[in-house]
């Protein structure tokens, strides 16, 4: 089993030998920065949607600015630094961010980049982090999907990494469990160690 992994590994895993490495700080041309981040450590997560939504401001179709629950604008004239100051002081002030929708359309967004809007915004032209952070949360699991779905349409994976490592994870839980089974139920101490040593090969 291991000779056999390994060679799976070095036929479909491994990764190619890199020439001259040249540092980019930002990335090619065509290429959202979330799904960069994504491609970059093979998961989707919370950076990714943020360097999206961040993304999207920088491109016009949103605007974020820092604001105040209490109405107190977090930039202004020298009455609002005032009161800013006098919040921060006595430990009231709480940093806030809006989000508003632009006119600019939707239509010509990745997929993946239309359902962050629409799933942050839900049809208002504008929200604040605090009131949306509970319910966005919630849709983080389904954009995650949306970005591995536009990573395997742009040919940069053949089926999503989520999907594929858990399809190797329950093969190699499959596979240890037997061995346990073997030990415990048959009292096959060899096979079932055998088993479960394979299994283990198969999750690593």
């Amino acid at each position: 089993v291991l000779a056999l992994m390994t060679l799976w590994w070095a036929w479909v895993g491994r990764d190619p030998r890199p020439d001259s490495i040249v540092p980019a700080w930002r990335p090619p041309d065509g290429v959202p920065p979330g799904a960069a981040g994504a491609l970059v450590d093979q998961r989707a997560g919370p950076a990714d949607i943020l360097a999206t939504l961040l993304d999207l401001a920088s491109r016009g179709y949103l605007t974020i600015r820092e604001v105040h629950p209490s109405g107190v604008p977090a930039e202004g004239d020298e009455a609002a630094r005032v009161a800013r100051s006098i919040l921060l002081n006595v430990g009231l002030w709480t940093t806030e961010w809006e989000f508003r929708r632009t006119d600019r359309p939707l239509d010509d967004l990745a997929p993946f980049e239309g359902a962050i809007v629409h799933g942050l915004l839900g049809g208002q032209s504008s929200v604040t982090m605090s009131a949306v952070a509970p319910s966005f949360r919630e849709l983080l699991p389904g954009l995650y999907h949306g970005l591995y779905r536009e990573m395997v349409e742009r040919g940069w994976f053949r089926h999503s990494p989520h999907a594929t490592r858990r399809e190797w994870l329950i093969l190699g839980g499959v596979i240890a469990a037997i061995g346990a089974t073997a030990i415990v139920w048959l009292g096959r101490v060899d096979v079932g160690l055998g088993l479960i040593l394979s299994g283990r090969t198969v999750l690593a």
